[in-house]
Parts: structure tokens; C-alpha cells; sequence
């Protein structure tokens, strides 16, 4: 199998080398990763400048690497429509992430963005995440077998979306398998002015978790679907309604983990906060693929005639009012 892996955390990440050493195991590699750290960019794409793609000495022995000034979608366009015409992979990886994407934390991820990226290309894919900062012990142990179970069930509505909980080996319960997003945020965050006095991010953003944490109280077992500024600083609405016309104002996003007991059972967040691997269907309504033995609804088969008989209308020739017929004919219209 040749398999193109693409992150969002860069192409220095060592979760992606980690990611390309077990898929080497199951064939030949290609890997079209971020210059730099992209997360959050969902599935955007780059427009009006030219994309830089810069073959690199890559630290795994085997694999074919290039970086990209893009982001993670543009990676896959690049390796799909630019690198690998002519060689085509089978299965498109996109991770380890640094950081878990469930729940509507999958929305903004750039590695998931990824995947859904390669499913537009009709090549299936899995997106792989695990805590931030996690010891991956636990991923080096079950990675390679969930490579080679998923990529056996490759999905055409949707991608497979794999998190790795951040415990112990001997401490993990096992694999929860069709984890559905849970509805409600991963992360609860919000905003916070930058103190220009509190120097760099790394100080900024302890801050602003350690004043999210403070706030968890006021919204315990209500997280509602999204947290709707209970973790905003008050001082932030208070500076920007004040702002004079010209005048600007700098703010940090940051937030913490939603406390576990919140997620319901059957979600991804809920898995992986009790220490299973999740591994859940996030599905495209874009590629939802209808089944073929399906019969088709009285509905449908009207709307089938209405646009064949919409493209007669608009001299579109002889090819509609065949397809007109045939539908007629099919179903025992007259």
C-alpha cells in the first residue's frame, strides 16, 4: 500500500515520524506536511499567492518528505494533485495530533480538515490525535494494529477518526469503536487581554487557563453546545465597547478541558476521558454516499424528472429528453 501522511503541528513533529514509522510497516510513504505549525485551520485552503513545496531530508530512513507554506488541505491538494498523479496512495493519514479533536473541537482542526480534504479526492482516511504533551506509550502500542483494522474498512461518506487517551498503558479499558462527536466543546475557552506587562505567550496562556478554571463552577453540568464567553474574561467586553473609532485592542484565546463527567456515553469525549481509545465515523455531508440497492422515493424520482425537464427547456438537446423518458419508462410514469 502507499499511504501520503500530512499533519497540521509541522513537518518537524515527532508525532508525524512516529505516525510515518508504523504506516512503513505497512507499505511506501509519502509525507506532505506544514512548514509550520497550522493547527486550526480546518479545511481552509491558500489563495492568491503561489504555494512553496520544498523536498526535506526527512529523519525516518524510506520516506519521501516535502513541506509546504500552506495549510494542512493545501498539503493534501499538493500531494494529491501535484506530487502523486501518477501514483496515487491508497489511504490518506493525517496526525498524531498534538491535542485530542472530538467533540465540536473537530470543526476547527486542521488535521481532520485534512482528512476530509483527501475524501473530496475520493482516497479514504484517518485522522489520529492524542493529548497534548501526552507520553505515547500507549499510541506506539496500538497504533500499527488499528492501521491495519481501519484500513481495511475504509469509509467513503466520512473519515475514521481515531483519539488516543492519555493514560498508561496498563491503565487503558480498550477501544470504544463508533464514538459519535460528542455536542459540546472539548476545550471550553475564552478571551483575555494581553497584559503587555505579563511578557510571553507561554506566560499569557497560563494565565488564561488558570483564569478559565476559576470560572468552571459557574458553569458546571450546564455546558450547553458551546460555552458562549462563561470563560471570557469580564474585562474584555468592558475594553472593546470602549474602543475609540481607530483604536484596537489585543486579546488571547485560551481555555481548559470540560470536566469529564460532562460528556455523555457514546461520544468520543467520553471515551477518551475514561481511558478508552475512541475511534468514531466523523461523516461528509458533502461525499455522503447514497447505497445503490436503495430504492429511490417518489420525491426523488420527481425531482430526477423536474431537472431533466428543466435542461429540455434550456436546449440542452437530445441526451435530456432521452433521460427523460427513461426515468418515465422506469418508473411507470407516463
Amino acid at each position: 500500500m502507499h499511504f501520503l501522511l500530512v499533519n497540521d503541528d509541522g513537518i518537524q513533529s515527532p508525532n508525524l515520524a512516529l505516525l510515518a514509522k508504523a504506516a512503513l510497516k505497512m507499505g511506501r510513504v509519502t509525507i506532505v506536511a506544514p512548514e509550520t505549525q497550522m493547527s486550526g485551520m480546518s479545511q481552509g485552503m491558500t489563495l492568491g499567492r503561489p504555494l512553496t513545496v520544498k523536498r526535506v531530508d526527512y529523519p525516518v530512513d524510506g520516506v519521501t518528505a516535502y513541506s509546504c507554506d500552506g495549510k494542512p488541505a493545501d498539503c493534501v491538494k499538493v500531494g494529491l494533485s501535484a506530487l502523486l498523479i501518477d501514483d496515487e496512495p491508497d489511504f490518506v493519514f493525517s496526525g498524531i495530533n498534538n491535542g485530542y479533536n472530538a467533540g465540536y473541537d473537530v470543526a476547527y482542526s486542521g488535521t481532520v480538515g485534512a482528512a476530509e480534504e483527501a475524501l473530496m479526492h475520493e482516497i479514504p482516511a484517518i485522522a489520529w490525535s492524542c493529548d497534548k504533551g501526552a507520553d505515547l506509550s500507549l499510541t506506539r502500542k496500538y497504533l500499527l494494529p488499528l492501521m491495519e483494522e481501519l484500513t481495511q474498512k475504509p469509509l467513503a461518506d466520512g473519515i475514521w477518526n481515531v483519539n488516543f487517551p492519555n493514560c498508561p498503558v496498563e491503565e487503558c479499558k480498550g477501544i470504544r469503536y463508533d464514538c459519535r462527536p460528542a455536542e459540546m466543546q472539548l476545550i471550553w475557552d475564552g478571551f483575555f487581554l494581553q497584559d503587555q506587562k505579563m511578557g510571553d505567550l507561554a506566560a499569557m496562556e497560563k494565565a488564561a487557563v488558570d483564569g478559565a478554571r476559576t470560572l468552571v463552577s459557574h458553569t458546571a453540568g450546564k455546558p450547553g453546545k458551546g460555552t458562549n464567553g462563561a470563560f471570557t474574561d469580564l474585562a474584555v467586553p468592558a475594553r472593546l465597547t470602549t474602543l475609540a473609532p481607530g483604536e484596537s485592542a489585543l486579546l488571547w484565546n485560551a481555555g481548559t478541558a470540560i470536566p469529564g463527567l460532562l460528556a455523555e456515553p457514546g461520544t468520543d469525549v467520553y471515551a477518551i476521558v475514561n481511558n478508552y481509545i475512541s475511534v468514531g465515523k466523523v461523516r461528509s455531508e458533502v461525499m455522503e454516499v447514497r447505497n445503490p440497492f436503495e430504492p429511490k422515493s417518489a420525491e426523488e424520482i420527481l425531482e430526477e424528472l423536474n431537472h431533466s425537464e428543466k435542461q429540455i427547456e434550456a436546449g440542452l438537446g437530445q441526451d435530456a429528453k432521452e433521460a427523460v423518458q427513461e426515468i418515465r419508462e422506469r418508473h411507470g410514469f407516463k
